[in-house]
């Protein structure tokens, strides 16, 4: 009988060959029972993607065979555990129940980044960790939630996509924050100080950077968070280290960098934090996205009209169709001549013709389309020295 995975919520002690996939968030030493000097147990602390905890409780011979497995932090498929409903004062959560691990247990820890190994590889060959566009693309609009939603799910789920306008809020504290330049780990030291992080362990010094508290608000509630580094930097005129100096001077930026803030429409990704302030991870501005779109969309539709509609204009980089024509004739004589030597130490060229097509063209052997790149012009054909210059002349920087 094929397994059932389930969220722990719907496992209760009528569920049978159920599997739920968690996480250890505790794992404390083993115990000795008060009752029986001779009964051992550890008490671990589990819970599931949708936030939900419960507790389970290993005894004696079963805290050794499970001793290498079930680690803080680790996610593991477990099933087999032994259902029993809870004493209303020691649950840790809505669940009613708790697990008792048994012999017959089954633990495996899941192979997430195995799953991902390729792929984390070419991350990592890339560098594409340092680039957050990359990491955290723009998402499909379904993904998009309201603040409302956003703030129902974010304990549970932990990070979201909310998209809407924002407004900057004071909260008494710098518009700055001091990290390592390298892993962005905070420090209470002054900025450019150098230093060898203990994080990294790389010779680094300290940065200051953007530190933006915002509300977003739509039709449906508000939530605050706090823009970190370049997503900030999107929003102001400021650097980290120009809020920095001015903080240091008694300069008051908050009436510019508001109305700044207040012109944009963002899209961002949230992760949900336990203070006042949730962290914004990843920011797209609306307004400089349609006017990147708007100059991709420009460059695109002149090149689509540059091969599709014959220009007035001779574009000095291309070649002329009588060129073209004396040019085809040099390279079908040299194709029909006896074969030339061509030392490797001699230079050859190769040559593209992707001219437009004029209506008053002569007639040639080539189809419309096909490109002169298929022949090669030899130097020997001519004087060295007169081949290249000519040839020179009149190519385009590929």
């Amino acid at each position: 009988m094929s397994r059932v995975y389930l969220p722990i919520h719907q496992i209760t002690d009528e569920t049978n060959n159920w599997t739920a996939l968690i996480q250890v968030v505790q794992r404390p030493p083993v115990q000795t029972s008060k009752n029986n000097a001779s009964t051992l147990y550890r008490r671990y602390l589990f819970t599931d993607e949708e936030g939900t905890k419960v507790y389970a409780v290993a005894y004696n011979a079963v805290i050794d065979e499970f001793d290498e497995l079930l680690m803080p932090y680790k996610r593991y498929y477990l099933s087999g555990a032994k259902v029993r409903p809870d004493v209303p004062l020691y649950q840790v959560s809505d669940y009613k129940y708790n697990w008792l691990i048994v012999l017959g247990t089954n633990v495996e820890e899941y192979q997430e980044y195995i799953d991902n190994k390729n792929h984390v590889t070419q991350l990592v060959n890339e560098e594409t960790y340092k680039n957050t566009d990359k990491l955290i693309p723009m998402p499909e609009i379904t993904a998009i939630v309201t603040v409302q939603d956003a703030v129902a799910v974010m304990r549970s789920v932990k990070t979201c996509w909310i998209s809407e306008k924002i407004k900057f809020i004071q909260d008494n504290r710098p518009l700055w924050t001091t990290t390592c330049h390298i892993c962005r780990k905070n420090y209470n030291m002054l900025p450019n100080t150098p230093m060898k992080c203990r994080i990294c362990r790389e010779d680094s010094h300290v940065e200051a950077r953007c530190r933006l508290p915002i509300t977003i608000e739509d039709q449906t509630g508000t939530m605050n968070a706090v823009i970190y580094g370049e997503d900030a930097e999107l929003l102001i005129t400021y650097s980290g280290n120009q809020l920095y100096e001015a903080d240091q001077q008694g300069r008051d930026l908050s009436k510019e960098i508001a109305a700044s803030v207040a012109r944009h429409k963002v899209v961002c990704f949230v992760k949900q934090s336990e203070s006042a302030y949730h962290t914004v991870i990843k920011l797209y501005s609306i307004q400089m996205m349609m006017i990147e779109g708007n100059a991709s969309t420009v460059e695109s539709s002149g090149k689509e009209s540059s091969t599709t509609a014959p220009s007035k204009e001779t574009d000095p980089n291309l070649f002329s169709p009588t060129l073209k024509n004396v040019l085809e004739s040099v390279a079908i004589k040299i194709e029909k001549s006896p074969t030339v030597p061509t030392p490797e130490s001699s230079t050859k060229k190769r040559i593209n013709f992707d001219a437009q097509q004029d209506t008053t063209q002569t007639s040639s052997s080539l189809q419309p389309g096909q490109h002169y790149n298929q022949h090669r012009i030899l130097p020997q054909a001519l004087p060295r020295k007169v081949a290249q210059k000519w040839i020179r002349s009149f190519t385009p920087d590929f």
